[in-house]
């Protein structure tokens, strides 16, 4: 990576390929796995990510949103693609005409479907999301009786039915269970023979086997992490051989190096007063590139092999970090925000958030190389 390049997100292929073989080998050969890859891949980089799974044993990849499924065809991946979430009526047409599934979450984004269909002479494949308790989109319960009989000479193009689970993360598992029961209630009474039904997230497929039915939605363990501290225990004392390798790395280099005198203050509001006089270096990334402010004077970052503390307030473009330790830093060294030395998870816990939103906040516009 030429230094010029300020910061930027290294993405291991082989340990992306790794977590899907070793979930594909805990599962067995007749569970299908389509990668979720929505929010730029959970900050790993959409694209980077649907052409380092190229050739591999997957249903296909899914995605949060139309305009999502569209940028990945227009890159050339020809892979099934599943809208999971969201589309704009604007870009129906093309969804139905790119072979896109597309979710069906309520009477209107049916009815908008049909329009197109009828104007365009091509059935969509469509998913039926339903609301078994997450209260986000879905058909309620009381919408299956008027669903069945609306869909009653349209279930051929009907290619899947799927929910998400709320607590599948957490503990205890009664709601967990209960959710399952009122899926498997809701489909019952559907009466659609669909060829996949689907509600199993990461944290679900691996605590919950039953909820993996045709299909699952491997998410945040595609990429390495765990969905939480609760689900890394669980598996730790459940399944020991199952191990995942985190996929992203990200890092930056120094911008300036230099010893500040004993009194002085570190950043914005100066919430650090130097005891003593103390080399630091000033790191070109900030809030504006997605690492959070609430990691000020907490986090720390990797350099040489050593962690180097982060000394006052994250600022919008840069942060400064502790140097007192290093080996002769330079300008345009190295260091490592997140990787070996730092977790994701670890920066979680500081932030008092999840590793999920560590992670897709990672800017975008940071380049995403493959390793």
């Amino acid at each position: 990576m030429p230094k010029t390049v300020r910061t930027w997100v290294e993405i291991s292929e082989s340990a992306l390929r790794h977590n899907l073989r070793a979930t594909q080998a805990l599962f067995g050969a007749g569970t299908l796995i389509t990668p979720v890859i929505k929010a730029n891949a959970y900050g790993h980089g959409m694209l980077q990510v649907a052409h380092s799974l190229k050739n591999t044993p997957i249903w296909g990849l899914s995605v949060a949103y139309g305009s999502e499924a569209l940028t990945l065809r227009q890159a050339g991946i020809r892979r099934k693609i599943l809208v999971l979430s969201y589309w704009e009526p604007s870009e129906l047409r093309l969804l139905i005409e790119q072979d896109i599934d597309v979710v069906v979450y309520d009477f209107t984004t049916l009815n908008q479907i049909r329009r197109i269909e009828e104007r365009i002479a091509k059935q969509a494949m469509i998913h039926l999301k339903l609301d078994t308790g997450t209260s986000r989109i879905g058909f309620l319960p009381s919408d299956i009786t008027r669903l069945k009989q609306t869909l009653k000479h349209r279930a051929h193009n009907v290619r899947g039915i799927f929910s998400h689970l709320a607590n599948a993360e957490e503990y205890p598992t009664r709601r967990t269970i209960s959710q399952l029961a009122h899926f498997d209630l809701m489909v019952h009474r559907l009466a659609i023979k669909a060829p996949y039904v689907h509600l199993s997230c990461t944290a679900a497929s691996w605590r919950y086997p039953t909820s993996r039915r045709d299909l699952v939605r491997l998410g945040l363990g595609l990429y390495g992490l765990w969905p939480s501290a609760a689900i890394r225990t669980w598996s730790q004392q459940h399944r020991p051989k199952y191990q995942l390798r985190p996929v992203m790395e990200w890092k930056s280099m120094l911008a300036q190096v230099k010893t500040i005198p004993a009194g002085t203050g570190i950043g914005y509001g100066s919430t650090v007063r130097l005891k003593k006089a103390t080399t630091i270096g000033v790191v070109p990334v900030g809030y504006a590139d997605g690492y959070d402010r609430s990691l000020s004077n907490k986090a720390w970052v990797m350099i040489d092999g050593q962690p180097a503390p982060v000394l006052g307030r994250i600022c919008m473009n840069m942060f400064m970090i502790d140097l007192s330790r290093g080996r002769h830093p330079k300008v345009g060294q190295p260091i490592t925000l997140l990787g070996p030395g730092i977790s994701a998870h670890e920066l979680a816990e500081m932030a008092t958030t999840i590793s999920y939103e560590i992670v897709s906040r990672i800017s975008p516009d940071i380049p995403r190389r493959r390793l």
